[in-house]
Protein backbone atom coordinates (compact mmCIF):
# COMPACT_ATOMS: atom_id res chain seq x y z
CA UNK A 1 0.00 0.00 0.00
CA UNK A 2 1.18 3.47 -0.90
CA UNK A 3 0.56 6.55 1.20
CA UNK A 4 1.79 10.29 0.73
CA UNK A 5 4.36 9.11 -1.04
CA UNK A 6 5.77 6.10 1.44
CA UNK A 7 5.43 2.13 0.64
CA UNK A 8 3.75 0.92 3.59
CA UNK A 9 3.81 -2.74 5.05
CA UNK A 10 2.41 -4.37 8.35
CA UNK A 11 4.20 -7.41 9.56
CA UNK A 12 4.60 -9.53 12.89
CA UNK A 13 7.91 -8.04 14.10
CA UNK A 14 10.79 -10.83 15.04
CA UNK A 15 9.97 -12.54 18.35
CA UNK A 16 6.26 -12.64 17.80
CA UNK A 17 4.63 -15.78 19.08
CA UNK A 18 2.15 -16.92 16.42
CA UNK A 19 1.23 -20.11 15.21
CA UNK A 20 0.10 -22.11 11.85
CA UNK A 21 -2.44 -24.51 12.62
CA UNK A 22 -2.52 -25.42 16.10
CA UNK A 23 1.22 -25.35 16.43
CA UNK A 24 2.67 -22.29 18.60
CA UNK A 25 5.88 -20.77 16.56
CA UNK A 26 8.10 -18.42 17.60
CA UNK A 27 8.92 -15.58 14.87
CA UNK A 28 12.97 -15.05 14.33
CA UNK A 29 13.19 -12.97 10.73
CA UNK A 30 10.88 -11.36 8.46
CA UNK A 31 11.83 -10.95 5.10
CA UNK A 32 9.94 -8.47 2.47
CA UNK A 33 9.84 -9.30 -1.69
CA UNK A 34 9.01 -7.37 -4.44
CA UNK A 35 5.05 -6.74 -4.41
CA UNK A 36 4.69 -6.33 -0.91
CA UNK A 37 5.13 -9.86 -0.72
CA UNK A 38 6.28 -11.06 3.32
CA UNK A 39 7.58 -14.30 4.70
CA UNK A 40 8.27 -15.51 7.85
CA UNK A 41 11.45 -17.56 9.56
CA UNK A 42 9.80 -19.84 12.23
CA UNK A 43 11.30 -21.51 14.75
CA UNK A 44 9.54 -24.28 16.46
CA UNK A 45 10.13 -27.89 19.32
CA UNK A 46 8.70 -30.59 17.65
CA UNK A 47 8.94 -33.27 20.79
CA UNK A 48 13.48 -32.56 21.76
CA UNK A 49 13.74 -31.32 18.05
CA UNK A 50 14.30 -27.95 17.33
CA UNK A 51 12.93 -26.91 13.94
CA UNK A 52 12.84 -24.02 11.44
CA UNK A 53 11.02 -23.06 7.96
CA UNK A 54 9.98 -20.08 6.35
CA UNK A 55 6.37 -19.74 5.46
CA UNK A 56 4.30 -17.16 3.69
CA UNK A 57 2.72 -14.60 5.96
CA UNK A 58 -0.80 -15.85 4.77
CA UNK A 59 0.12 -19.26 6.87
CA UNK A 60 0.89 -17.46 9.60
CA UNK A 61 -1.70 -16.07 13.39
CA UNK A 62 -1.43 -14.07 15.74
CA UNK A 63 -3.44 -12.30 18.39
CA UNK A 64 -0.29 -9.63 18.38
CA UNK A 65 -0.78 -6.31 17.06
CA UNK A 66 1.07 -5.94 13.03
CA UNK A 67 4.04 -3.40 12.98
CA UNK A 68 3.66 -0.91 10.15
CA UNK A 69 6.83 -0.17 8.56
CA UNK A 70 7.34 2.09 5.53
CA UNK A 71 9.35 3.08 2.97
CA UNK A 72 10.25 5.84 0.87
CA UNK A 73 9.17 6.18 -2.50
Amino acid sequence: MTTGGWQVIEIYPPGTKAYILDVEVLIIAVCIRAGENVSYQVTWWDGLVRKEEWVQSCEVYSSSPKFTIGFKS
